[in-house]
């Protein structure tokens, strides 16, 4: 370790602090230096006399990189006491502006570490690791430097229309429900002015009441959602300047409720003969089960287009007899004629069916009718059960 720090203490810059120390770490590559205040005299603030040395307290904070590798300081803070008896004041230590009390970073360290994470667009993370630090020190650090930066009107710039609209920052969870942001766009140079914390027109009047009159009378426009607070908002803060609504959502709005219209227009109503169709076909498109056909080639009535339909099984058109076969009241009898002999007989002609003679209907397969009772000798079928 070496111990003439003159020349490290240029090097270094630190403001007020002289280097009494170095070491290189080989391990880690980091430079450790030991600094102290160049001041070694103090007085009470209170009673004004000169203080007495108390000790020193060695304070551990992370500096400025130096020839590209990580720099630690090492500051042995004295400590004060007051020497007059009848004075309040106790002990106390000394104080520095380039090291805040219980700070990890020097004050530069912080404000490099902000303009990496702003202008050099690296992650807070990316920073954290840089100087070794923990995620919420590197934040804590943009948060303060960063802050006075956003405020200033010099980086607002002087837009002559501003554009509102929320977004999803943070998705719902078991605790929370789905957080919106208010972010606030500079329509002229295309750029973020503020996101807001909330998705209100409080939000976003607080925000308009804290920039002052002269930079807001500059403002012509603002441009919005249809989103109501944020209208209520704008006419309070802003009432000279013309509301504007997003284009999108001109469009958006009567194309989705004309698309719903036509959509409950088109959905048959009930009581109309279209309802009673697909209640008994099942579906207002497709056909029955009894009426699908597996394997062959379905009948023209069950093709798209075609007028003639086939029936289905639950019921038959009023139109057609219930069945084509005949009926017979007795079973069939043996005639003798007349002139014959007696062991010679003859059938009686089976019952013919007047629907196939009296209609000129086709049958629902496109086929002629056809009716079993009319062939001689062909067996005659159960009667069906009434329907």
């Amino acid at each position: 370790m070496g111990h003439d720090g003159s020349g490290v203490s240029a090097l270094v810059g630190l403001g007020g602090f002289v280097v009494t120390a170095q070491l290189l770490d080989d391990a880690s590559g980091e430079w450790w230096l030991a600094v102290e205040t160049a001041d070694d005299r103090a007085w009470c603030e209170i009673c004004g006399v000169r203080a007495i040395g108390h000790g020193r307290r060695r304070v551990v904070v992370r500096d400025l990189p130096m020839a590209d590798r990580p720099v630690v300081l090492v500051w042995a803070k004295r400590l004060w006491r007051c020497g007059e008896a009848a004075c309040s004041a106790r002990t106390w230590s000394e104080e520095s502006g380039e090291i805040a009390p219980r700070a990890v970073l020097t004050e530069r360290a912080r404000a490099e570490i902000c303009r990496l994470v702003g202008p050099g667009e690296h992650s807070v993370a990316q920073a954290a690791r840089n100087f070794g630090v923990s995620w919420h020190a590197a934040m804590a650090a943009v948060r303060d430097h960063g802050r006075p930066r956003v405020d200033h009107l010099a980086r607002l710039g002087a837009p002559s229309a501003l554009g509102l609209d929320e977004t999803s920052f943070l998705a719902a969870t078991a605790e929370h429900p789905t957080l919106l942001v208010t972010g606030i766009i500079d329509i002229d140079e295309g750029r973020v002015v503020d996101v807001l914390a909330a998705r209100s027109a409080v939000a976003v009047t607080d925000w308009l009441g804290s920039k002052p009159a002269p930079w807001l009378a500059g403002i012509r426009h603002v441009v919005i959602d249809p989103y109501q607070p944020y209208a209520t908002a704008v006419a309070a803060g802003l009432p000279d300047a013309r509301l504007v609504v997003d284009h999108f959502h001109v469009i958006r709005l009567p194309t989705r409720h004309s698309t719903r219209s036509a959509a409950a227009l088109s959905r048959p109503r009930p009581g109309t003969g279209a309802a009673r169709m697909i209640r008994s076909t099942g579906s207002a498109g497709g056909s029955s089960p009894a009426t699908r056909t597996s394997g062959r080639m379905a009948s023209p009535g069950s093709l798209p287009g075609s007028t003639l339909a086939t029936p289905t099984a639950r019921s038959a058109p009023p139109t057609w007899p219930r069945s084509c076969y005949a009926r017979p009241t007795s079973p069939p009898t043996r005639s003798t004629p007349a002139g014959a002999s007696p062991g010679s007989t003859t059938t009686a002609p089976a019952a013919t069916c007047p629907s196939s003679s009296d209609s000129a209907e086709p049958s629902p397969a496109g086929r002629p009718r056809s009716c079993a009772g009319t062939a001689p000798g062909s067996p005659t079928p159960p009667p069906k059960a009434p329907t």
